[in-house]
Formats: structure tokens, sequence, C-alpha cells
């Protein structure tokens, strides 16, 4: 799917590696009197085009795009640094349509469930917290994307307001929380409509 076949947080270490070994090469010469401040603060122009193109390639790879059926497509961008497996096994299933439902239970959510991806994604970032309060909570503001991992579930939730995760009205579950939804507006119109009409195709993918 990738061109170069490495997610985004393997690109990022070697990225930070690439601009860490730069420094010291830079550092370790010792120029002239006359070059001195110009060596050790300017990289080689090639250095830059390299930095450059890496961002590129960062940027194309950390965000997903959802389309709806019936018009508007939401963008996000993934938390690879808080739930780094969830992104992976997210975007190594992709492209994924599926039909969207509302949340019965839960609150401002729309998903969908069996999501095609492997069976061992772990918890991790998840809507069970301790809370400013140091009181335990589920709750969570919302304009998230998140992912039941139950291997009998793998449900993929487009959070566009509060939620208490649940599969049954007293039966709470944590989500994986693995991406921020960048126009948060535009997913509560495409959320309350989805609690209007309801079940509409979507279609994720990766941003180019």
């Amino acid at each position: 799917m990738w061109v170069t076949g490495k997610t985004s947080t393997t690109i990022s270490q070697e990225y930070s590696k690439f601009q860490h070994l730069t420094l010291i090469e830079l550092s370790s010469s010792t120029p002239s009197d006359g070059e001195r401040g110009f060596k050790s603060h300017s990289p080689h122009p090639y250095d830059c085009f390299i930095i450059i193109i890496m961002d590129l390639i960062m940027i194309a790879m950390t965000k997903l795009e959802i389309s709806f059926e019936k018009g508007g497509t939401l963008t996000a961008t993934l938390l690879e640094d808080k739930a780094p497996e969830t992104c992976k096994a997210i975007l190594e299933a992709l492209p994924v349509t599926s039909e969207v439902l509302h949340a019965q239970y839960a609150g401002s959510e729309v998903y969908f469930e069996d999501y095609p991806a492997h069976d061992d994604v772990p918890f991790e970032n998840t809507t069970s917290r301790v809370d400013e309060n140091m009181f335990l909570t589920n709750k969570h503001p919302g304009g998230v994307l998140a992912y039941y991992p139950n291997p009998k579930v793998k449900s993929f939730c487009i959070v566009y307001g509060e939620i208490v995760p649940r599969r049954l009205v007293d039966v709470e579950i944590p989500l994986n929380v693995f991406a921020e939804i960048d126009d948060k507006e535009k997913a509560v119109e495409l959320g309350s409509r989805v609690r209007r009409e309801g079940v509409e195709k979507v279609t994720v993918k990766a941003k180019k």
C-alpha cells in the first residue's frame, strides 16, 4: 500500500535519527574563523531537501479521510505517539467501506463493526482513565476516532460529541482513541445527520 512499506511511526523515528546525525556531522567539523557561524548553523541544501521530503511523507501518511455516501468528508490526524498499535492496524486494513449506525446507548457516536484489522490489537490510550478530579471515568468529550479492539466486535467509531462508551445500557467498554478529527463542527453535522436519517455508507482511506 505504502511506497516505502513503512509506517509513519517508523519514518518519524528515522527522521529524528537523521536530524540528530546531521547535527553531529555539522558540529564535528572545525571551521576556520571566517567560516565559523555558517557551518554550525546551516545544513547543506541537499540535507534541507531530504528533510522537506520526509516532512511531506509523514504528513501524507498520518491522515485518514472518511467520505459519507450522502455527502461530506472528514479528515483525522492519527495519534501514533499515543496509540501506535491501533494506528498501525487501522492503516494496514485500508481502504474500508461499510455502513455506519448511530450509537443507541453511548451518546454522540456513529460506528460500524467488523473492521478488518488483526485480532491482537491491545487496549491503549483508552477512554477509561482518571480525570482531573481523580475519579475513574469512561466519559469522553468527542471530536475523535476510536476503536474497540474486542476481536468479536472490532468497532470503528466516529465520536462527534460526548460519549460514555457502552455495549448495553449498563455495560460500559473502553475504546482506543487513535485519531483527532480535524473539523469537529463538520463531524457534528454529519453525525447528527446519521442520527436523524439512519444508516449511511462511509469509505475510510488514507488521505493523499
